[in-house]
Order: C-alpha cells, then sequence, then structure tokens
C-alpha cells in the first residue's frame, strides 16, 4: 500500500534545518536508531512498517530521497527515527518515551579500524560538500527575499486575508476534530533538484487548491490567515514550510482529515495536478506590479541556477557518501539487523496493544 511521504528536515541556508524533535508528544512511544552509514537503519525502518500494521508515513532523507529517515504511525503514536547526524537525536525522556536501538553493535569494528583514515576522509569530504550546499541555499536565499520583499511593498495584504477569510469559511470542518500542528516538509533541494512530493498531497487529499503566486509574497500570507483561523478554532492541520525559510515561510497546507490541502505553485514546484483548482494571487498586487516579466524571469533565473548548484553539491555529496558506505557494509553482520528488526517489530506490537 502506497504511503505518504514527507521530509522532517533538510538542508537550509543555516545547515541542516528539522522538526524532528517536534514530530511527537510524551505520550508517544519513540526509538531512536544509532549505527553508522550502511549499518541497515532505512532498512530496518521500511521492514518494521511492513511487519507492525497501522497506517505509516515515511519520512524521506533529504540528501538521499530513496532511505528513510523515519517512520511515523500517529494512530498509534509510535515513531521510529534515524537518530544519527545530522538530525543527531537524542532522548530527553529515556525508558518513557524514548529507547535507542544500536545498530553499531553488528559493526567489525577491527574492520573499520583498518580504514580508518580512508572513512575520516570520505567523511570530512561529504560535510565539506553540504557546506558549500547550505551557502549556495543562503544565496539563493537572498535573492527570494530580494523578489519577495519587492513584491510585498506592492502586495494588497487586507485583500489577501480576506480572500483567505473567505476560503476558510467555504471549508466544512464540523467534523474536524481537534488535534495538533503537524510540521512536515513537502519540498526540499535534494541531490536531485528541488523534489516535492505531489503524489502525498493526491493520497491524503481530494480537495486540492493550487495557489498561483509568481512572486512570492502573497501565498505565504494567505496560507499564514488560513493557520491562524484553523488555530482560533484548535483545528489540527499539517503545516510545510519552505526549506529555504524553515522557521516562518509557510508554504503548503494540509487536512487529512477533510482532505483538504493548499499547495503554492511557482516555478520551483508547479504543482500541476489534474484535479487540483487553481486560486489565482497574482490579481492581489493589484495596479502596481512588482516588476516587468521579464524582470521576475531574471530573479528567477538567478534563484534556479543556485538551487541546481545546491543540488549538484548535494550530488556530489552522495557519491561520496555511497562510498563511505560501502566501507561499512563491508563491515555490518546484517543477520544481526534481521534479528533486530524482528525483535522490533514485536516489540511495538506488545507496546500499542
Amino acid at each position: 500500500m502506497q504511503k505518504p511521504r514527507f521530509y522532517l528536515g533538510a538542508n537550509s541556508p543555516e545547515g541542516f534545518y528539522g522538526y524532528f524533535q517536534k514530530a511527537y508528544e510524551p505520550d508517544w512511544k519513540v526509538w531512536l536508531i544509532k549505527g553508522g552509514p550502511g549499518s541497515g537503519k532505512s532498512t530496518l525502518m521500511r521492514r518494521v512498517t511492513e511487519l507492525v500494521p497501522g497506517s505509516w508515513e515515511e519520512i524521506r532523507c533529504s540528501s538521499d530521497p530513496g532511505s528513510l529517515d523515519a517512520a511515523i504511525c500517529e494512530e498509534k503514536k509510535v515513531m521510529l527515527a534515524d537518530a544519527t547526524s545530522p538530525h543527531a537525536l537524542e532522548a530527553g525522556c529515556p525508558g518513557c518515551v524514548e529507547q535507542l536501538v544500536d545498530l553499531g553493535e553488528g559493526f567489525d569494528i577491527a574492520a573499520l579500524r583498518r580504514n580508518a583514515e580512508s572513512i575520516s576522509c570520505l567523511a570530512g569530504e561529504n560535510k565539506a560538500l553540504h557546506r558549500q550546499a547550505v551557502h549556495y541555499l543562503a544565496a539563493a536565499a537572498q535573492v527570494q527575499r530580494v523578489r519577495m520583499e519587492r513584491a510585498a511593498d506592492k502586495l494588497d495584504h487586507e485583500a489577501v486575508r480576506s480572500l483567505a477569510k473567505v476560503w476558510f469559511q467555504r471549508m466544512d470542518l464540523q467534523n474536524e476534530p481537534c488535534g495538533r500542528v503537524r510540521q512536515r516538509g513537502l519540498c526540499a533541494v535534494t541531490p536531485e533538484g528541488v523534489l516535492c512530493f505531489e503524489d502525498t498531497v493526491s493520497l491524503l487529499c481530494d480537495r486540492i487548491f493550487v495557489l498561483q503566486d509568481d512572486w512570492g509574497a502573497a501565498a505565504p500570507v494567505f496560507l499564514a490567515c488560513l493557520c491562524d483561523a484553523l488555530n482560533a478554532v484548535g483545528c489540527g492541520h499539517t503545516l510545510c514550510n519552505c526549506s529555504l525559510f524553515p522557521k516562518n515561510k509557510p508554504e503548503h497546507l494540509l487536512l487529512p482529515r477533510s482532505r483538504i490541502a493548499f499547495v503554492t505553485g511557482n516555478h520551483a514546484h508547479p504543482f500541476a495536478m489534474e484535479h487540483g483548482v487553481n486560486i489565482d494571487l497574482r490579481d492581489m498586487y493589484g495596479a502596481h506590479r512588482p516588476g516587468t516579466k521579464d524582470a521576475l524571469q531574471r530573479i528567477l533565473a538567478q534563484e534556479t541556477h543556485l538551487l541546481e548548484a545546491a543540488a549538484g553539491c548535494m550530488y556530489q555529496a552522495r557519491l561520496v557518501h555511497d562510498e563511505l558506505e560501502r566501507y561499512y557494509i563491508s563491515a555490518m553482520n546484517f543477520s544481526f539487523v534481521q534479528k533486530k528488526t524482528e525483535k522490533l517489530a514485536a516489540e511495538i506490537c506488545a507496546a500499542v496493544e
């Protein structure tokens, strides 16, 4: 069965930024998985989601979207998470909430130490490439900030907020239970470029509204207004911020229980969905346009170039990481991982009965 995919962290202009600690509550059961690259953490999590019944979310790794950073089952209040760098999760309430799973016990330590110099060099090269990617992302964010500030000066903020209130009134939320705000990432800069999980939106929502906003100042205001209205009535929702501004720029909003989604469509993620309904925010700038179409295209070209440069660094970093993994894979006892996986799955089943 297809599982919804999200990110819980990604490279940002300030370095790696994640929402891992905010993904669970004190009444959850969380397993933090430790181990080096290639130790089977992602395989373990994927296999547990197969062995333990439930509606699981796959939290993908933005540095390698084919791998898992975590797996979450909201209905059972269970989370499995890769607790190694760069997220480096630590237990806040060991035993009460979080438990550690150490796959490092399966390493042939002597074999790893024989290759310590090569491993150390590759690890350093990987970190350096990610630092370069962060510099490019910081530059891209600066260009985007210029675009948004230029547009914000021309934006009719009150008209955007009024439109958001109209759409909030149109949503039928009478059957929507109270809940918490979940923070997730739907789009991120990856080694494959800007990668968005459009299939997750289609999987979770039937009514999809695409906010068309070339200049990028109107959609965040619209979504922030919707979030304020939802918070005022205590309605739970999933908020996805922009990976370039992960602290304060809303980009997508999902209400899976009501199967409603508002997503931002722009040059980086067009969201050309068959069943999506466009909400055109381009008229919200009134008669005073932020600039000409040519001016917008020049700014977008600069952003695109910098995002591509960041993705290129991350692609090179993944190649280095793959080489690093080979040393660990050759030193790993995977029968140990298999036994650990089966034991963990049984432990989770018993814990949530």
